[in-house]
This record gives C-alpha cells, sequence and structure tokens, in this order.
C-alpha cells in the first residue's frame, strides 16, 4: 500500500515541522507499506533527509476555485454528477497513492471524494478559546469548526495523543468511538539530550519538569520545547515545540508587553536585561506572562516527556 503524508516538512514550519517529522519517523517503522511525503507549495525549503521520498503538490489558482466551488453544496453536486475531479485528486491518482494520511486537519481532504484518508487531530483549542486573535482572521472559529467536522465524518480513522482528546471528540462532535485511535508521542530525556537541548538547569529534567523550558540552537534559529500543561503535584507534564530566529528583535515581537515591569520583576536594569541571550530573555518573558502571551495557543503538543 503506498501511503501519502500530507504534513508540515518546511524546515522552518516550528512546532508542526517537529510533529510531521516525528509521526514520519514512527510511521516510515512500518513494514509493508510505501510512504511518501506530500509537500504542499514547492517553494518551501523541505529538509533534505526525506528527498528520496517526497513528491510535490503546488496549490494553485484551479485549487482556489475548487476550494470555492466545494462551499456551495449545488456546485459541489453538478462536479459529481459530471465527474469532473479536483486537480488534487487527479494527483493522487497519478502517483498511485491508495491512503491519505493528514497530519492535522486540511482543506484538501475536502477534494478525497474517491480515496481514503486518516486524519491526525492535533487539538480543537477554539472551543475553548474562542477569543484567541488566531480566530478572528479568515481561518476564524466558522471555518476552523466546518473543516474539523468534515473531517471527523470522513475519515476512516482519527488518531488523538491523548485520552482527553478522545473523549472531547465523542462529547463535543458526537464522533463514533470505534474511529479514535489514541497514539501518544511520547520522548524521553535521553533522547532530548542526544539531540542538543538545554535549560536553564545543568539538569534537562529539572529545567524542563520544574521550569518548563529548554532549547537547542539550530543554526540561524533556537528550537524551544515549553510547557504547556502541570500535573497534580505542580510539575509541567505537557510540551509543545516551536522555533524562533535569533535575529529576533524582542522589542519589537513583545511590543505589548511592559519590559519596565519585566526587568524590575527580576532584579535588573534595562541595559543588564539587553545583554543575555535571546533564550534567556524568552525564558523571561514565558516565566512573567505565560506560554499563550508568548507563543500563541498551541496545536502541537509533544504529549509527555518521561522522567527517568
Amino acid at each position: 500500500m503506498k501511503i501519502g503524508i500530507v504534513g508540515e516538512f518546511d524546515t522552518k514550519g516550528g512546532g508542526s515541522y517537529h510533529q510531521s517529522k516525528k509521526i514520519f519517523k514512527i510511521l516510515s517503522e512500518f513494514k509493508g507499506f510505501k510512504f511518501k511525503l506530500l509537500t504542499i507549495n514547492s517553494q518551501k525549503k523541505i529538509s533534505k533527509k526525506y528527498d528520496d521520498k517526497k513528491i510535490y503538490y503546488e496549490i494553485n489558482f484551479i485549487d482556489q476555485l475548487f476550494f470555492l466551488f466545494y462551499s456551495s453544496k449545488i456546485i459541489k453536486s453538478l462536479l459529481k454528477k459530471f465527474s469532473i475531479k479536483s486537480r488534487f485528486e487527479k494527483f493522487l491518482k497519478k502517483n498511485q497513492i491508495d491512503l491519505v494520511f493528514f497530519l492535522g486537519c486540511s482543506r484538501l481532504s475536502l477534494f478525497c471524494n474517491n480515496i481514503d484518508y486518516v486524519t491526525y487531530i492535533y487539538e480543537f483549542h477554539h472551543l475553548s478559546r474562542p477569543d484567541l486573535p488566531e480566530y478572528k482572521g479568515w481561518s476564524d472559529f466558522d471555518f476552523r469548526e466546518e473543516l474539523l467536522d468534515a473531517n471527523i465524518k470522513k475519515s476512516i480513522s482519527l488518531i488523538v495523543d491523548t485520552q482527553k482528546k478522545g473523549t472531547d471528540l465523542v462529547k463535543y462532535y458526537n464522533c463514533f468511538e470505534d474511529k479514535i485511535n489514541i497514539i501518544p508521542l511520547t520522548t524521553n530525556i535521553t533522547e532530548l539530550e542526544t539531540e542538543g537541548y538545554e535549560g536553564s538547569d545543568f539538569s534537562l529534567d529539572i529545567a524542563l519538569f520544574d521550569y518548563g523550558l529548554a532549547w537547542k540552537d539550530e543554526g540561524e534559529n533556537y528550537s524551544f520545547i515549553y510547557g504547556v500543561g502541570i500535573s497534580d503535584n505542580c510539575n509541567w507534564n505537557r510540551f509543545a515545540k516551536t522555533e524562533v530566529s535569533k535575529t529576533e528583535d524582542v522589542y519589537e515581537a513583545y511590543d505589548w508587553a511592559n519590559f519596565k515591569e519585566l526587568h524590575s520583576s527580576h532584579g535588573v536594569t534595562k541595559e543588564e536585561w539587553d545583554k543575555q541571550d535571546l533564550v534567556y530573555k524568552i525564558y523571561d518573558l514565558l516565566n512573567y506572562y505565560g506560554y499563550e502571551n508568548v507563543f500563541g495557543s498551541t496545536y502541537h503538543e509533544c504529549a509527555e516527556i518521561k522522567e527517568e
């Protein structure tokens, strides 16, 4: 069976890139299946590690028209009646893709009329935090809700990383329990240390579980792992990933922050604070304002990190 994986394989894709890379690594270990990365928009910088396994699909004007057509039940019915297929569906057939695995809800799933697909659902955070600014733009609350609802109903299988997400799918979307598969994406401290992660404490487990932050030098960027959930014993137990450019101007990027109060809370002057490395400035901002204000709401949780 040939399976096409649609995810984020742009090396600058932050948390979604790391999540997609991890899932692809897990899937690649299964025998008897051929996996191909369906890279959307070929101009992006894709990790060379996947050169022999990726195929490109670039969304163009015709796809945009079909997105518009599919928003109308009447036009969609006419397209089906006259067997007019979308570019994406033709592309899948040409590349002999038997099954599509969407790493997150995708509009391209709307075109999978004659091919089965599986969806990995990262989150539906818009239900609990509809006030966040990312739900006020073109991909607003209603858009996310309609797309998620369609993916839940049409996917032959749904994958989530926690029992709670599975329970919430049943509760909020009346999803059949048999369609839901829970696959935790766990990692451990040793793996992170091997990858080059470090933190504010010499012990990486203390840096993550007590202080909720670790980072890795990626050349042009820093890769951050940061806490997003706290256990009953008040330690961080859920984490997400993102990347920040080393050239980022924190005063510009976080112009909403009261830096005078921030400096005062840490007992340093502006001049002293400015001399710090970027990772410690981010660390201070996270401690003072919280991850949702600094990194925004997260859709790509790393599940749990095992203590050793």
